[in-house]
């Protein structure tokens, strides 16, 4: 059950890849990005503006464009709003391009590193403050200027495809290219390391974790706390610990087990919960 998620939720997010980059034709038409009506539309999604087929817009570079005139941001933050309220951090999930990025460098990993939960908090500092306060304070966009997805998604295909910016390579792109490299070696040895440290747009969504109508549900009386939802999870959680964690990415991998369901924010948790079991999935 658990593989045929994993497989079902692959082509999900390829499919989404795809469709977010989709317009093809810039390859050979001459334009550096799409500039069509599209582009006034943002997905809960981390994809960069500036890449050359990116058709939609990024809802953390819109949050800084705005900061940065000193206007408030009705549009993006209803979209937090009604995808957190709704599905929580679902689209991170299932529909991210750097999400899927992340995932697949996993693959890679013969070994977990795991790091303190209390580092997870400092996404809301990224979100507050480079993508926030700093922009409004300096009229620049430091958080689209740093960030490896942009780097990844436009920075490198824009170099690639036009010979004409090489000349304007210097020092920032350089520290864009090492933090892009440093950032997929971490992946390799910590799940989703972007996703759950660093990432505005997740910031913003797991705020709702907790009251999305959309949940993962226990029944603690089936759990014997055996760990195997946590190796499982793209994003190294034990589901039985807290089931609206939130860095939980609402992958749906953890339904495999009979003690875990897809449930709503209206039904019940209150099970008995289990006796914890000497060598649990704690200590994976």
């Amino acid at each position: 059950m658990a593989n045929r998620i994993t497989r079902i939720r692959f082509w999900v997010q390829l499919g989404a890849a795809f469709l977010f980059n989709s317009y093809l034709a810039v390859f050979w038409n001459g334009q550096k990005i799409y500039t069509g009506v599209l582009k006034q539309v943002s997905f809960p999604v981390l994809n960069c503006y500036a890449s050359p087929s990116a058709i939609f817009s990024c809802p953390a570079g819109s949050l800084q464009h705005f900061s940065a005139i000193r206007a408030f941001p009705y549009y993006i933050v209803s979209i937090f709003f009604l995808t957190g309220a709704t599905v929580g951090r679902f689209f991170c999930g299932w529909a991210c391009p750097f999400g899927f990025f992340q995932d697949i460098l996993k693959r890679f990993a013969r070994k977990r590193v795991a790091l303190p939960k209390f580092l997870s908090y400092s996404k809301y500092l990224f979100l507050i403050g480079l993508v926030l306060i700093i922009p409004f304070v300096t009229g620049d966009p430091w958080f689209c200027r740093l960030c490896p997805q942009g780097t990844l998604e436009g920075g490198l295909p824009q170099v690639i495809l036009h010979p004409e910016i090489r000349a304007m390579i210097g020092f920032l792109f350089s520290l864009k290219l090492i933090i892009l490299s440093v950032l997929i070696v971490v992946s390799i040895f910590v799940p989703r390391f972007f996703c759950r440290f660093v990432c505005p747009i997740g910031a913003g969504l797991a705020l709702f974790n907790k009251v999305s109508i959309l949940q993962l549900r226990v029944q603690r009386s089936l759990c014997n706390n055996c760990g195997q939802c946590r190796r499982i999870c793209p994003t190294d959680l034990a589901i039985y610990e807290n089931e609206t964690d939130q860095d939980c990415v609402r992958c749906l991998a953890c339904t495999f087990c009979p003690a875990v369901k897809v449930g709503t924010i209206f039904e019940s948790t209150r099970f008995e919960k289990p006796e914890q079991i000497v060598g649990s999935g704690r200590d994976a």
